[in-house]
C-alpha cells in the first residue's frame, strides 16, 4: 500500500480557515494533519453519513492533498478525532450502510446531549475497559527482543497496526460472515432449543478475539434476542482501538436492547489464553456492573447457560503450540457453575488438494506493521542502521509478484531472503495434527529495545506469526475424547481469496450440556 500522499500547505490554510471558528483554539485546525483533514471533510459533509470514500472524495476535491491518503492511515486519523472530540460539543457518530461504516458529525447543544442522537446517551450504556498493560510499546518492544517472537496478539493493539488490520481483513470478514451466520443456524439448532427450554430468562454470549466488527457475534446477539428474555456479552480483545470500534456497533444496532437492559454488554480487552488472566479481567468487569448497575444481580449469572463464539482461527493462531484446549478449560474454569457451556469455533482447514498455500505481499505488510510502528513511530526499538537506509521493516518497492519470487524465502534458503514462510508438519494436543505456517522476518541492522539490555544481532530471524491449519477429523475427535459433544459443519469448507492465495475456513459446534468436564491437557 503507497504511504505517498503529501499535505500542501496553502490549500490546507484556504480550506481549513472559514471552518476554524467553529472549533475550540486547542483543536489546532489551521496545523496540517491527517486527523483534520478528516473532520474538515466532515464538515464538508455537514447532515449526511461519509463513507471512507467520500471522506476521500472531499480531501480530494479541496486540493489540499497530493497523492491519496491510505485507508488504514484515514482509519488512525477518525480514532484520533474521536479522541480529540472527546468532552466537547461535538460527537462522531458511526453507523454501518451495508458493511461499509458511515460517519457524521454531530454537534450537541452542550456536552453529552446530541442534537441528532437518535437515543441520547445510549452510547455510555456499554460499559468499556480498554487498557490494557501487555499493549504498552516498550513492552511489545522488550517481548520482541527477548523472545525474538511476536506473540500473536501484538500485532492488534498498536494503532497503526489495529487499523491497517481492519482494512486488510474486510474482505475476508465479508466472505465469512453469512458462511458463519447460516453454519450457526445449523449447527446450534438444537442446542439453543434445549437451552431456552432450561434458561428461558436469559443467555450469555463470550465473544473471543472479536477483533473490530465482530459480524458473527452481531448476528448471533440478534438470534439470541429473538429465543431469550435477557442476553448477557462480554466482547474479549486484546486491542483497546478495535473493541472500541465494536462498542461503537454495539450502541448503534442495539440501543433500544441496552437501554431497556435486555442487552447489558461489555467489552474487555484482556486475554482468555488462561484462568490467570482472564478469572481478574471478568472480576474487573463484574465489579464495574456492581457500580453502575445495582439493580443488576449478577453479570454472567449462574443460571444463565454461556455461548462461547472462538473464531477467525483463534485456535490456529495462537503463539504457543498444542494448546487446542487451553481456551476451553479456561472458559470452564471461569465459569464453573453456569448450566450448560457451548462453543462455536472456526478454524483454517488444509485444502482438500494438499497444496501448499501462499500468502500476498500486502500480508507481510501486515505483519511488520507493530515492529514498524516501534522502530520509526514511538521509538521503542533503536537499529544500528545508517540514517540514509532506514528500510529495516519496510516492504520492497517490487510487485507482488517479484515479492514472491525475489524477497519470500523458504526454510533452506531463509538466510538469504528478507521474509521466510516456513511450512512444515503439525504435531497438537493428543491427535490434533495439520500444517504449521510460520512466518518469520531476517533484520538486516542489530536491533535493541529502548530500555537496554539484550540486543539482536544482524541476520536474527524473528517470528511474526503462525498458524496451524488444521486436519479437520482430528480436532473433532481430541475435542470429543476431551468430553465435549462436537459437530463439525456439514456444508464444504469456505474458499477465502482465490488462485495461489486460497484458504479453507471449517467451523464446528460443541457443547457440554453441563457434564462435568475435563481438566486440562
Amino acid at each position: 500500500m503507497s504511504e505517498a500522499w503529501t499535505i500542501l500547505s496553502d490549500p490546507y490554510s484556504r480550506w481549513a480557515s472559514p471552518a476554524a471558528s467553529r472549533f475550540p483554539p486547542d483543536f489546532d485546525l489551521l496545523v496540517p494533519s491527517a486527523k483534520n483533514l478528516v473532520l474538515l471533510a466532515l464538515v464538508e459533509n455537514a447532515g449526511k453519513g461519509c463513507s471512507y470514500d467520500d471522506l476521500q472524495a472531499a480531501i480530494t476535491a479541496s486540493g489540499a492533498v497530493e497523492g491519496v491518503i491510505p485507508k488504514d492511515n484515514l482509519r488512525v486519523a477518525i480514532q484520533d478525532l474521536r479522541t480529540k472530540l472527546a468532552d466537547t460539543r461535538f460527537q462522531l457518530r458511526t453507523d454501518r450502510k451495508g458493511r461499509e461504516a458511515v460517519l457524521q458529525l454531530l454537534e450537541q447543544d452542550q456536552p453529552g446531549t446530541p442534537k441528532r442522537a437518535a437515543n441520547p446517551g445510549r452510547t455510555y450504556e456499554v460499559v468499556r475497559q480498554l487498557e490494557v498493560a501487555t499493549a504498552a510499546p516498550a513492552q511489545i518492544a522488550w517481548n520482541l527482543i527477548s523472545t525474538r517472537a511476536l506473540h500473536h496478539s501484538q500485532h492488534y493493539v498498536l494503532p497503526r497496526s489495529a487499523s491497517y488490520w481492519t482494512t486488510y481483513s474486510a474482505g475476508e470478514t465479508a466472505a465469512r460472515a453469512d458462511f458463519e451466520l447460516t453454519a450457526y443456524k445449523i449447527l446450534f439448532a438444537n442446542w439453543v432449543d434445549k437451552a431456552a427450554e432450561r434458561s428461558p430468562k436469559g443467555i450469555c454470549l463470550l465473544g473471543l478475539n472479536v477483533g473490530g466488527e465482530g459480524d458473527a457475534e452481531l448476528s448471533i446477539l440478534r438470534e439470541l434476542l429473538r429465543r431469550f428474555e435477557t442476553v448477557h456479552y462480554l466482547a474479549i480483545d486484546l486491542s483497546g482501538q478495535l473493541l472500541a470500534d465494536h462498542a461503537v456497533y454495539l450502541n448503534h444496532q442495539f440501543g433500544s436492547e441496552i437501554q431497556s437492559g435486555r442487552l447489558v454488554c461489555a467489552v474487555k480487552a484482556a486475554s482468555f489464553d488462561d484462568p490467570a488472566r482472564a478469572v481478574p479481567a471478568v472480576a474487573e468487569v463484574r465489579e464495574e456492573f456492581g457500580r453502575k448497575r445495582p439493580d443488576l444481580e449478577a453479570f454472567f449469572p449462574d443460571e444463565f447457560p454461556i455461548f462461547s463464539s472462538y473464531l477467525s482461527n483463534y485456535i490456529g493462531n495462537r503463539s504457543r503450540p498444542e494448546c487446542e484446549w487451553d481456551t476451553f478449560n479456561t472458559i470452564f474454569s471461569v465459569f464453573p457453575n453456569n448450566r450448560g457451556h457451548a462453543f462455536f469455533v472456526g478454524f483454517a482447514a488444509l485444502r482438500p488438494d494438499g497444496e501448499v498455500e501462499k500468502y500476498p505481499k500486502d500480508w507481510f505488510d501486515f505483519l511488520v506493521q507493530t515492529p514498524r510502528e516501534l522502530l520509526y513511530n514511538t521509538n521503542s526499538l533503536s537499529s544500528e542502521q545508517p540514517p540514509e537506509a532506514a528500510n529495516e521493516f519496510r516492504m520492497p518497492n517490487c510487485t507482488p509478484e517479484d515479492f514472491q519470487d525475489k524477497y519470500l524465502g523458504t526454510g533452506e534458503e531463509g538466510g538469504n531472503k528478507q521474509f521466510v514462510l516456513q511450512v512444515g508438519e503439525y504435531k497438537g494436543a493428543g491427535q490434533v495434527s495439520g500444517k504449521s505456517y510460520r512466518f518469520s522476518y531476517v533484520t538486516r541492522y542489530g536491533l535493541a529495545a529502548e530500555n537496554g539490555g539484550r540486543h539482536l544481532e544482524p541476520g536474527a530471524d524473528i517470528q511474526l506469526y503462525r498458524i496451524v491449519k488444521f486436519r479437520p477429523e482430528t480436532l473433532v475427535d481430541y475435542l470429543r475424547g476431551m468430553g465435549l459433544e462436537v459437530q463439525l459443519n456439514p456444508v464444504e469448507s469456505k474458499k477465502i481469496g482465490t488462485g495461489d492465495f486460497e484458504h479453507r475456513y471449517q467451523l464446528l459446534a460443541a457443547w457440554d450440556d453441563g457434564r462435568p468436564h475435563p481438566p486440562a491437557a
